[in-house]
C-alpha cells in the first residue's frame, strides 16, 4: 500500500454552505493535507485570528452576516501574510479585479474541481514559502 505524502500549510476555508465545506475537506484529505480548518460562520474569523494564524484562506464572496470582500479586508488587515482567495459561483470581471486589486491572491468559480483546488492552493503555498525565505 502506498503512503500518502502529507501536505503541509495552515489552511481555513470560510463558506455558509455546508455541502461546500465537506466537499473541501474531503478533497484536502484525499490530496494529504491535514492541517485545515473549515469555518461556516464568517464572524467568527474575528476571534479565530486572535488565536491562530494561517499560510491560506479560500474565502466565499457571498454569505450572510459578513460578505466575502469584507471577509478579505478584515484578514489583510489583521494578517497581512495571509494568502487569501476568492470562491463564487458567479463569474463576474468586476468582483475578481476588484478581490484581486483589494489582495485578494486569486479567485476561483464554483464548482471548483478537486485538481483546480489542489493546483491553486500549491501554487499559493509554494508561494508563501518562497516569499517567505
Amino acid at each position: 500500500m502506498e503512503e500518502k505524502q502529507l501536505k503541509f500549510g495552515r489552511i481555513l476555508v470560510i463558506d455558509d454552505e455546508l455541502d461546500f465545506l465537506d466537499s473541501i475537506k474531503r478533497g484536502l484529505t484525499i490530496a494529504g493535507y491535514r492541517n485545515f480548518m473549515l469555518l461556516s460562520q464568517p464572524l467568527q474569523i474575528k476571534e479565530l485570528l486572535k488565536s491562530q494564524t494561517f499560510d491560506l484562506v479560500f474565502i466565499d464572496l457571498s454569505m450572510p452576516q459578513m460578505g466575502g470582500l469584507e471577509v478579505l479586508e478584515y484578514i489583510l488587515n489583521t494578517a497581512p501574510q495571509t494568502k487569501c482567495i476568492i470562491l463564487t459561483a458567479f463569474a463576474d470581471a468586476t468582483i475578481a479585479t476588484r478581490s484581486l486589486e483589494m489582495g485578494a491572491w486569486d479567485f476561483l468559480t464554483k464548482p471548483i474541481s478537486r485538481d483546480k483546488l489542489i493546483n491553486t492552493l500549491s501554487r499559493a503555498l509554494e508561494n508563501t514559502s518562497t516569499t517567505a525565505k
